[in-house]
């Protein structure tokens, strides 16, 4: 559109008026450049939003193949925050220590479960491993709720959240119960090979020994009997020695009777079983160990329960029990002052049969031995040869009781063996 202008010299001038885009071309412009900046901003959200979907897909597809991996071989992934205690875990952590999906899982409710000698064990392992920043790894023992023990095998790394600087620890957790069981079947394996080892060559040391033994023993008892004889028709004072050499051949039979016992014991012969009272072979074993215990100063007591029923065994072998046990006994209380050394021999029926308790008052056993007291080669003695006590739980077992051994309360030990009624 035009406007006419006129001057005075008869001038026309004609005025064109601006356009719209000449009135508002500064403010258009910076429209289209802020359209162009959505267009462009909207398009690259769109591809983030892409790439961040393929992101997830990927992660989601990648912790699916992790999670079917680590259930198929019986473990769990983990991740434990040190600040807040929290720890984030797959399902198969809720089901393996037991812990309920509502309640989730923390540093307190894990260590709660865990068995009480491992507990603490377990707390400085971690916690070394946060102060260290060093990889971490333990096995231990959990107690589920219905009172089963499993074993757990956990491997950790330490990570540092570089934004807060805060310490995670991630790993994985792997119930090794079943690999726990078969290594303490295969140590008692060995353990049981080790001792029919240990038994082999007693077997063959007694074997050796009643060979050497028995002719020294064969000329020592022809002797005694020739002083017997000669011996026999003395008076006066002579009749001493006629009794010295009575004692002399007595002993002898009886050291040969032992030598064939245990030969027959490691050569798994049968005892020789007869008819006995329990009663009058004690007092037996202790009139012949009498005079040890009177220079011990031990005081003896005898509890014996009278009318006892008569036992079936070999009295040779289980005289032989006696003897050993009243001796370890008595050395037992060698630690014990003179007033305090007191020996209580006990005799009682029993539901299994007969039981034989010997209680002395010494210190005790250790409590880590009782366990294998009765092995071979196991001794509480500086000095012991440690096969004592093995055969007498042999000689035991072999008559179909059974031997213990255990601490009293106060002071003290017992070792008490029953033997059966009726035929052994």
């Amino acid at each position: 559109m035009y406007t006419l202008g006129y001057f005075g010299d008869g001038t026309v001038v004609h005025f064109r008026e601006l356009s719209l885009w000449e009135m508002h071309r500064t403010k258009m412009i910076i429209l289209l450049v802020m359209l162009l900046a959505q267009a462009f901003l909207i398009a690259w959200l769109l591809f983030e939003r892409r790439k961040q979907k393929r992101v997830k897909d990927a992660l989601r597809e990648s912790e699916a193949y992790l999670s079917l991996a680590a259930t198929a071989s019986n473990t769990c992934l983990w991740h434990w925050e040190s600040g807040s205690g929290q720890i984030w875990a797959t399902d198969k952590a809720q089901e393996m220590f037991g812990l309920s999906p509502e309640g989730g899982m923390d540093s307190v409710s894990v260590l709660a479960i865990v068995h009480p000698d491992d507990r603490e064990r377990l707390r400085e392992t971690v916690k070394e491993a946060l102060q260290l920043g060093t990889d971490t790894g333990a096995e231990y023992r959990i107690v589920l709720p219905g009172g089963s023990v499993r074993w757990i095998m956990s491997r950790g790394k330490v990570l540092t959240v570089s934004r807060s600087e805060q310490v995670r620890l991630v790993g994985i957790s792997i119930d090794i119960t079943d690999r726990k069981a078969v290594e303490l079947q295969a140590a008692q394996d060995r353990a049981q090979l080790e001792h029919m080892d240990r038994v082999t060559m007693l077997g063959a040391l007694s074997a050796s020994l009643s060979h050497e033994l028995n002719q020294p023993l064969t000329a020592i008892l022809t002797n005694a009997q020739v002083g017997q004889r000669l011996s026999a028709g003395l008076q006066g004072e002579f009749v001493e020695l006629a009794e010295i050499f009575d004692d002399i051949a007595s002993e002898a039979r009886r050291a040969g009777e032992y030598i064939h016992s245990l030969h027959g014991l490691f050569k798994q012969g049968k005892p020789h079983i007869q008819q006995f009272n329990i009663n009058e072979l004690i007092n037996k074993v202790l009139g012949l160990i009498a005079s040890e215990l009177l220079m011990r100063h031990i005081s003896l007591v005898r509890d014996f329960t009278s009318q006892l029923p008569a036992v079936s065994a070999d009295p040779v072998q289980i005289e032989q029990v006696l003897l050993n046990l009243v001796m370890n006994a008595a050395q037992a209380m060698e630690v014990s002052s003179v007033e305090k050394r007191e020996l209580t021999i006990r005799t009682e029926a029993s539901n299994a049969g007969i039981r034989v308790s010997i209680i002395d008052s010494g210190e005790g056993m250790p409590a880590e031995q009782l366990d294998t007291l009765f092995e071979p080669f196991v001794s509480t003695k500086p000095d012991g040869l440690g096969v004592g006590l093995m055969i007498c739980h042999s000689i035991i077992r072999s008559h179909r009781g059974q031997l213990t051994a255990t601490n009293n309360s106060e002071h003290g030990a017992t070792f008490c063996f029953t033997l059966p009624l009726g035929t052994a």
